[in-house]
């Protein structure tokens, strides 16, 4: 395989994203905006395990996360408090802004955010970002609806984290995808424990003595 030509296929594939992720935080952009606007942002890519911006620091940016997902935090001392000292706010995805509300407002970032896992971003200067909320009202509605339902579900966000499934399927018979699925389960004990999470590997043998349940040797083949 060509490297120029995967690498060619990667940046349009982030490019895709991006324009996917700028329509849906901002709504439909006019392309005479959209040709003004993309030469502003640049892709940054954040490595699994990594901070992205830390409570406290100047709010300069705005983020717009293009794959991935990030975790933010805040530093808390009281019952809640999860993981050394920090409330575990909730989970940041693909198609969603980061920092924002510290731009609009000019505070300083009011929570930490660390990448879960490798993450592609793209950034947009706080200065950018505001001149687009002038120049196009309708972006600025678009983007409060998210804060609205962003803000809906804050009070349960951090007890109620959804759950994420990955399936290990060997494709042929010498594999031992049991054994995969251990390692998997273990690479990612530091970061399940920094987002106060668990993880599990679940066999056919387990649900099975779990559940109680007999399944036939036709149907071990598709569990």
């Amino acid at each position: 395989m060509d490297p120029t030509s995967t690498a060619v296929d990667a940046a349009a594939y982030h490019q895709r994203l991006l324009e996917a992720t700028l329509a849906e935080v901002f709504g439909e952009l006019d392309p005479d905006l959209l040709a003004r606007l993309l030469p502003r942002l640049t892709t940054l890519e954040l490595p699994g395990g990594e901070v992205l911006m830390r409570e406290g620091e100047p709010s300069d940016a705005l983020y717009l996360v293009l794959s991935g997902r990030l975790l933010a935090t805040r530093r808390s001392d009281g019952e809640d408090a999860s993981l050394f000292g920090s409330l575990v706010l909730g989970e940041i995805g693909r198609g969603e802004p980061i920092g924002e509300m510290g731009v609009i407002s000019g505070a300083p970032r009011t929570a930490s955010v660390r990448a879960l896992r490798d993450c592609v971003l793209a950034r947009l200067d706080g200065s950018d970002f505001t001149a687009l909320l002038q120049t196009v009202p309708r972006a600025g509605l678009s983007l409060a609806r998210k804060l609205i339902d962003r803000l809906s579900k804050a009070s349960g966000v951090a007890r109620r984290q959804p759950y994420i499934n990955v399936c290990v399927l060997p494709l042929q018979a010498a594999l031992d995808g049991v054994a995969l699925a251990t390692r998997l389960q273990a690479s990612l004990v530091d970061v399940s424990d920094r987002a106060n999470t668990k993880t599990a590997v679940h066999t056919r043998a387990a649900v099975e003595a779990s559940l109680g349940l007999g399944i036939d040797a036709a149907e071990a083949d598709v569990l």
